[in-house]
This record gives C-alpha cells, sequence and structure tokens, in this order.
C-alpha cells in the first residue's frame, strides 16, 4: 500500500511511503526495480501524457516515473539508467545527464506506434479529473484512470481527448487518430456520458430524443460499426476498480456453482423467448425465472447471464432489479430490452442508476438502450446473445447486433 492509506484487517500488507502520486512513482521504482537500464518519464502535471505513457512502461516492464520537477539524476544514477522514454508534448531535459540517452514521444499516435500499432484503443476525457467540467463529480470524476489498466491489460494504448468535448469533436479526434494510424478492432470509451457524451437525435418514428454510442464504432465512410465497441462506467473510481479487477482476472473469479445457468426477469420475458436458444443451444439449462418478490429476498444469484425484458427505466428493470438491489452477481452479463436501463446521462447521482448497480454487485456487462427501445433492439439483443454463445467478447457482440439491426433495416 502506497502513501496514507489504511491497511485492511486480516491481510499482509506493505506501508509504502509518498506524499504525492509524483513521490509514489519514484518509491515503487526503487520498490520494485533495484536497477533497470530504461525508464518511462512523464511531468507529474501532464495527466493526459501520464495515461499514455503507463501502458508504454508495463509493455516494457519498466517503472513510470511522474517528474514533479525535481532532479532526478541520483535517481537515475541509483537505477542505472541508460536510456528514457518521455511522454508528453512539452519540452523536458530535468535529469538528463549526458550518460542518459533520451527519446521524446509527443503525441499519442507516437505512442501508440511504439507500442506497436495495437488492436485496442482506450478512449479518455482527461478533463474528467476536474470537477468544474461537469454537472456531478460522482459522474465522471476520474474514471480516465481506469484506462491505462484496460489497455495494459489488452496490449493495447490509451487516446486522450483534448479541448472541448462533445458528441462530434470525441468522434472526431478518434477518426484522425484512425486516418493516421490504421483501424483498431477494439475501441473502449472510458468514461461516462458527461466525459464522452452520446450521439444523441431526434427520431423519426416517435419524435423524440435517441441516444447510443454506436457512431463511436463507425469510423469509416458507411452508417456500420467497423469495431468492436463498449463504454466502460461505474458508480465511483473504486467501484470502477472492482468492476476492471473483475474483467482482468474473469478466469479466476469464475463461480462453477453459475456455469451452463442463465435467468431471465420481467412481465415481458415470453417476448424475449427469441434470445434463447443462443444460450441452449450452447447447453445452458432452461432459465431460472427471477421474479421481483424473489429479488426482495435473494443474496446472490448464481447465473452467468440474464435476460430481461418489460417496461423499464434509467432506475429500474421492470419488476426486476433496480438502483436500490443489493443482490450479490456471479461475474454475468445482463441485458435488458426496457426502455432507457442506460440512461445514467438523465440521473443526477449515479447511485439511482440500476446498470451502475449491477455493475456495481457482480456483474461484469450490461446490454441495453440509453433510450426509448423500439422494435430494432430485439435484433441487436438476439443477434448479441448469439454472438456471445459463440465466444466473441461482449463489443464483438454489440457490433454484431447492431449491424444485423441496420441490414434488416435497409436490405
Amino acid at each position: 500500500m502506497v502513501g496514507a492509506a489504511e491497511p485492511i484487517p486480516g491481510l499482509n500488507t506493505v506501508q509504502l511511503e509518498a506524499a504525492s502520486p509524483c513521490s509514489a512513482s519514484v518509491v515503487l521504482a526503487k520498490r520494485f526495480w533495484p536497477e533497470t537500464s530504461k525508464v518511462v518519464v512523464a511531468k507529474c502535471d501532464d495527466y493526459a501524457a501520464a495515461l499514455m505513457a503507463a501502458p508504454l512502461a508495463a509493455k516494457q516492464s519498466v517503472p513510470l516515473i511522474l517528474d514533479d520537477g525535481s532532479d532526478l539524476t541520483s535517481i537515475f544514477t541509483g537505477l542505472k539508467v541508460t536510456d528514457v522514454i518521455y511522454v508528453g508534448s512539452a519540452a523536458w531535459s530535468n535529469g538528463a545527464a549526458s550518460s542518459v540517452t533520451v527519446s521524446t514521444l509527443h503525441t499519442a499516435g507516437d505512442v501508440f506506434n511504439a507500442l506497436g500499432k495495437p488492436e485496442y484503443l482506450a478512449v479518455v476525457n482527461p478533463a474528467d479529473q476536474s470537477q468544474s467540467q461537469f454537472q456531478s463529480l460522482s459522474l465522471g470524476d476520474y474514471w480516465s484512470a481506469l484506462a491505462p489498466i484496460l489497455a495494459t491489460l489488452r496490449n493495447g494504448a490509451v487516446l486522450p481527448l483534448e479541448g472541448h468535448i462533445s458528441a462530434a469533436t470525441a468522434k472526431d479526434q478518434i477518426q484522425r487518430h484512425v486516418d493516421a494510424h490504421g483501424m483498431p478492432k477494439f475501441l473502449a470509451l472510458v468514461g461516462g456520458p458527461q466525459a464522452i457524451p452520446l450521439h444523441c437525435e431526434t427520431g423519426t418514428l416517435f419524435n423524440e430524443e435517441k441516444c447510443r454510442d454506436a457512431p463511436y464504432g463507425d469510423l469509416d465512410e458507411d452508417m456500420f460499426m467497423d469495431v468492436a465497441l463498449g463504454r466502460v462506467v461505474a458508480r465511483d473510481l473504486g467501484s470502477g476498480s472492482l468492476l476492471v479487477s473483475r474483467i482482468a482476472n474473469y478466469e479466476y473469479v469464475r463461480d462453477p456453482e453459475s456455469e451452463g445457468k442463465y435467468a431471465m426477469g420481467g412481465k415481458l420475458k415470453s417476448s424475449a423467448d427469441t434470445w434463447r436458444p443462443a444460450l441452449e443451444n450452447v447447453g445452458f439449462a432452461a432459465p431460472e425465472i427471477v421474479k421481483y418478490l424473489d429479488i426482495l429476498k435473494l443474496r446472490k444469484l448464481h447465473v452467468s447471464a440474464f435476460l430481461h425484458l418489460d417496461h423499464a427505466g434509467a432506475g429500474g428493470m421492470g419488476h426486476s432489479f433496480s438502483y436500490a438491489s443489493e443482490v450479490l452477481f456471479s461475474p454475468s452479463i445482463f441485458s435488458s430490452g426496457g426502455c432507457s436501463t442506460a440512461g445514467i446521462d438523465k440521473l443526477s447521482d449515479p447511485k439511482d442508476s440500476v446498470v451502475l448497480t449491477l455493475l456495481h454487485y457482480g456483474a461484469v456487462g450490461f446490454l441495453g438502450g440509453p433510450r426509448n427501445a423500439i422494435t430494432g433492439s430485439g435484433l441487436v439483443h438476439s443477434t448479441f446473445w448469439n454472438q456471445i454463445a459463440l465466444k466473441k467478447t461482449m463489443g464483438e457482440a454489440f457490433k454484431d447486433g447492431d449491424l444485423s439491426k441496420l441490414k434488416n433495416v435497409l436490405f
């Protein structure tokens, strides 16, 4: 443990003293690298550069040192450093003795290329660290800090967005990166809708607002998604850290009791019967039917998947789980065909979101709409579960689901 964090009772811990993230980076370097020929350096006040630099340091198994302006010469000498990779657009020369070779990566594209043009790209808005940027501190603050962990886990890179961010400007910056460096296979939006906004437009059928993430995945000149796409959201940074830990260690935290089991909920669940064959054709047992009154008594639910269909909202899945539910889940995927279940941008408190509650208590993924769901969403869900059964990732399954919907509309 680093800094002033309290030891966890029952666990053997080592306390490392550090007054700031900058000094912590030096303490960790000395602790885990008695000596190293190479280090990655970013300025302590350049948060975006640090986000980019972390996966690079991890891939090369070298320390990441955050420079606060102190003289690093003695640190480099003690670690026997001969090569420094500096990440950042501002000039840097601190601690670069004549015996140390310094190479500079100025941009996200430079770091991306240094990582070998990876297939995974984690997109963040570094401004989410500033409370003044958002209406609600808890709906996005520091979620960007999770991006380097996800990028490292997937051998990927971090792309920090710059300037005032709208859905259009965010999409444009991603598009420009792709045009310059090639199409990734996986794209993760790390942050809430205030940090990386949803794409919204007025629907033609009911003349109401329709919002979605799918346009972020369309990175060429047609209207079809080109990359596997997902968004990483959570109640807060602590809850998000637990979610990322479950994703990273899924093979180790899988629940044997949930293997081959799924459940269904909601009074319209019979309309979701077209989703069932995908799971049952690969060996899943008939679903456990979980009613609302059952949920009031539940403490744990041992299933790998939960399918819901009923009228719904951002605070609850009709006649099923709600933001107030306190049921522990095996690492599982939830989907709801109800309206607006993923409409967390309409909530002032993330604890009022049913989706963030499910992810907080053990789920690893959720498929649902931020606004009213209409017939086309059924195609997305049935295709999604079919692709999950074929062992596709959630992002790949979502892409195929969106393609299925568009093909049935256009052709």
